[in-house]
């Protein structure tokens, strides 16, 4: 299914904006890697044009395998990091991105991810906590990609709804929730900000074979 891209603020059948979203910010890229981006977002005025996309923070890197921070200030510098983090997202055509994606080791993260009938929730989540459904819950199985780990994806089983508490970037207090895709982005993000990878998730042969496959890529390029 097509990711399409709205201007945030604006009402539209195919987009619903979470509580604790951004008015002034966007994001994205897919974990399901066979989405196809079919609009450029700083097209339509989503992120600041101050904003400056950063390199995306690959699979080896220290910041990626421990757990962030939480954030203690809620000021002008929490909110520039979250519209580079937009616009890093949108740079590396994402759905999801956590902060220490871009290489700082702090628990925010941001979203552009639809739910399971294709309506898009758009945000961030500052020191997030996630809540899953009790054991026995239906679990979705599907292929599952990281921008850290680009090329590569694997069949993750995750639960098919999940919540997360959290604030906003002016420490208000939100809980963002959804289905299908949007409950694998939210479990994907926290995990990234709890310093898993989602191919720790595999087994030991599997991983290996696949981080195989991402370094003899990155030595052809």
């Amino acid at each position: 299914m097509p990711l399409v891209w709205s201007r945030p603020g604006i009402s539209s059948p195919n987009m619903s904006v979470a509580s604790g979203a951004d008015s002034s910010s966007t994001s994205s890229r897919c974990l399901r890697p066979t989405a196809e981006l079919v609009c450029n977002p700083f097209k339509l005025g989503g992120v600041k044009d101050t904003a400056i996309a950063k390199p995306i923070t690959m699979y080896g890197e220290d910041v990626l395998h421990r757990p962030c921070a939480d954030v203690e200030k809620f000021d002008s510098e929490l909110s520039d990091l979250i519209d580079v983090m937009f616009a890093s997202m949108y740079e590396a055509e994402g759905v999801g991105l956590a902060a220490n994606q871009i290489g700082l080791s702090l628990r925010v993260f941001v979203y552009d991810c639809p739910n399971a009938d294709g309506e898009h929730q758009i945000g961030h989540v500052v020191n997030p906590r996630l809540e899953l459904p009790v054991a026995g819950a239906e679990l979705d199985a599907d292929y599952e990609g990281c921008l850290s780990i680009p090329g590569q994806s694997a069949v993750i089983s995750r639960t098919a709804f999940a919540r997360v508490y959290g604030l906003d970037k002016d420490g208000n207090e939100i809980v963002v929730e959804g289905d299908g895709q949007m409950a694998r982005c939210l479990q994907h993000e926290t995990d990234h900000l709890d310093g898993f990878v989602y191919i720790d998730k595999l087994p030991k042969k599997a991983r290996k074979r696949l981080l195989e496959d991402f370094y003899a890529g990155n030595d052809e390029v």
